[in-house]
């Protein structure tokens, strides 16, 4: 239940950030816009500190984990948010979802390839689909989507050096192209020092 509300406060956050940053009405800048919203976003995570970890705060802990540590961990988030509005500025926030999608599955693979941490069958399906929809967001413009067991078949194929009709798969040649040039100092104006002053 609270990962489905963190999920729809999450997408309606980037729906209205991008409305901000590039609807029709509003046109704000990248940095303008973290402005106007990271204080409220602070605001609502203080409130919600306040109220669920109030008691594990102190000084000592504060202590245990170092000026260093919580610097870098501000500068971190800070330059998170700036590249977050600037990708949805360029782009779009499905983009951004797509891309924190992919760092999702690279920290996964990071992570059990170096610290050796197990992966579940069921969380390696999620990933499996979540990285399959990836790649058939990227290509979903090409042929291989109208009939892709034919695609594949004649991808198979191509490896093996076969052609679909049964002989040895030869690359057609290439073809050549034309291309005419303009000369442009032909077609430019005698200009003199007096026409220029």
């Amino acid at each position: 239940m609270l990962q489905a509300g963190a999920l729809l406060f999450e997408s309606t956050r980037l729906v209205l950030i991008q409305k901000l940053l590039s609807g029709r009405d509003i046109k704000m800048e990248a940095l303008v816009g973290l402005y106007y919203f990271a204080p409220v976003c602070a605001g609502v995570n203080i409130i919600c500190t306040y109220i669920l970890e109030s008691d594990r705060l102190s000084w000592e802990a504060f202590g245990r984990v170092g000026v260093t540590v919580f610097f870098f961990n501000g500068l971190t988030s800070f330059l998170l948010n700036v590249f977050a509005v600037l990708v949805i500025k360029r782009t779009s926030t499905l983009v951004l979802a797509l891309c924190g999608l992919l760092k999702d599955i690279g920290i996964v693979v990071i992570a059990t390839i170096i610290y050796g941490t197990p992966i579940g069958g069921l969380q390696g399906f999620g990933y499996s689909l979540a990285l399959l929809g990836l790649i058939r967001y990227k290509t979903r413009t090409e042929d291989f989507w109208k009939h892709p067991f034919k695609s594949s078949l004649q991808f198979f194929k191509r490896i093996a050096g076969v052609s679909p009709d049964g002989g040895a798969y030869h690359v057609p040649p290439a073809q050549h192209i034309g291309v005419e040039t303009v000369d442009l100092q032909q077609d430019a104006l005698p200009i003199s020092m007096k026409d220029l002053k």
